[in-house]
């Protein structure tokens, strides 16, 4: 039976031929370990198999390259750096390289995916061939298509690539086991930015998510401050950019963008927060201008980069209190942006669209808000009382029971922050007995009901 006829009875609804084919590219890894490669890279890499049977064979070749388990993972590792030899190793590589030039996207789409595999153990190993140009070059050349021979579409399959590289780099990274190269670092950083800016929408887009990846991998450009300074302008230019009007695919693909960019600034707050003080007043403009207007996941987005922010400050605070001195340093971003912030965060509590049994398990943009000023509560203490009590002065007894919900959400949102008894006393006062009272604990809305207990 030939490798195309046994993947595609891996796909078989009968239980007996698809364990019979499973068997048999399972034996054929085990006794015939360099062939399988070696025959699942070909079949990859041909345009005319069927896209089924390639998808499988991308699938099959990645499951071969690491294992789910520390102990599988490292049979995969000796699989492939011991037990395959250099010819075969050296056809893989040489077809997966011809499959991201493929005509069909199954065949780039794949490849990609098993690069990423692939890198993570060539790279750390220093298996990839001295006499090749080395791996990163490989992609980075076809991306930035100087020569101009490489189609969009090969340019966008070597973005996944890269991205899925950077992602399973960043992995050992963080583990302690590789170190990237910053010279490797610079050149990946500076074709993934061109590609950020590029006009094709489709490089543009893929450029940025793989940039997501990379940054996992960025504390050298994050040292340097020019080249910090130009990533943080594309990245936010990238959050506002918008499409000309009456195009429905690249405003899909717009926002699809924007969605990538405002996850990368979380990432990188998440990362990268010591770094972020010069450009504050930029992203905090921006970012309250998305909450507003930014329209449906692209406000949810926006108001979890608030929420990181918030997360890093109630942490350094947390450490220094536990040390009992200063050994982080925080920029206090919350401080400075709450009088801005905090009347935008308590009105997203008010959702016109909320159903009476909403299912508050799901993640909308008054959950982010809620998520953000619980830790902006803690982060400031009794500063959060003043302009709490604005909003609930204004909602708390309101007939409209959206925004009689939102001002009971916002004062339990608010409990673990003040420490000061009479302040929280001036805010409580007036409301425990309104909140006590039967008309509120037994409202005709469960949602109301829910809130206040």
């Amino acid at each position: 039976m030939q490798l195309t006829e046994v993947l595609l009875a891996c796909t078989r609804p009968e239980p007996l031929a698809r364990r019979e084919a499973e068997g048999k590219l399972q034996s054929a890894l085990q006794n015939h370990t360099e062939e399988y490669f070696k025959l699942l890279a070909e079949e990859l890499a041909d345009d005319s198999k069927p896209p089924e049977a390639r998808q499988l064979a991308g699938l099959q070749l990645k499951n071969a390259l690491y294992g789910k388990t520390k102990v599988s993972n490292h049979v995969a590792v000796e699989r492939w750096l011991r037990q395959c030899g250099d010819q075969c190793k050296n056809l893989v590589r040489d077809r997966l390289l011809k499959a991201l030039q493929s005509r069909e996207d199954v065949g780039r789409k794949y490849a990609a995916l098993v690069f990423g595999k692939l890198a993570a153990l060539d790279i750390p190993h220093n298996a990839w061939p001295k006499d090749w140009p080395p791996l990163l070059r490989c992609l980075l050349d076809r991306i930035l298509n100087e020569s101009g021979e490489y189609t969009d579409q090969t340019r966008v399959a070597c973005l996944q690539a890269l991205g899925y590289i950077a992602e399973e780099l960043a992995v050992l990274s963080d583990e302690g086991l590789f170190k990237m190269d910053e010279s490797d670092t610079s050149n990946i950083f500076a074709a993934i930015t061109q590609g950020m800016v590029n006009n094709n929408w489709l490089i543009k887009v893929e450029s940025t998510k793989a940039m997501f990846f990379t940054i996992l991998l960025a504390e050298d450009v994050f040292r340097n401050e020019p080249h910090r300074t130009w990533l943080m302008e594309i990245i936010l230019k990238a959050c506002l950019q918008q499409p000309p009007a009456g195009n429905p695919q690249q405003d899909h693909l717009m926002k699809e963008n924007q969605k990538n960019s405002l996850e990368i600034l979380t990432k990188i707050f998440e990362r990268y927060y010591d770094h972020m003080a010069q450009y504050m007043e930029v992203i905090g403009r921006t970012m309250l201008q998305l909450i507003e207007a930014g329209g449906e996941e692209i406000d949810i987005r926006a108001m979890m980069v608030w929420t990181q922010i918030a997360e890093e400050e109630l942490e350094i605070k947390e450490e220094n209190a536990y040390a009992g001195r200063e050994i982080r340093r925080s920029l206090n971003i919350i401080n400075d942006a709450y009088p801005s912030l905090v009347p935008v965060l308590t009105k997203k509590l008010i959702d016109p669209a909320q159903e009476e049994d909403y299912d508050s398990d799901e993640y909308t943009l008054k959950m982010a808000s809620q998520i953000s000023l619980k830790f902006c509560a803690q982060i400031l203490g009794d500063d959060i009382i003043a302009p709490l009590r604005t909003f609930l002065t204004q909602y708390l007894q309101s007939a409209d029971w959206r925004e009689k919900e939102a001002a009971i959400l916002a004062l339990g949102s608010i409990m673990d922050g003040p420490t000061s008894g009479a302040k929280m006393s001036s805010i409580l006062g007036g409301c425990f007995d309104y909140l006590c009272d039967e008309n509120t604990l037994g409202h005709r809305v469960v949602a109301v009901r829910d809130t206040t207990a």
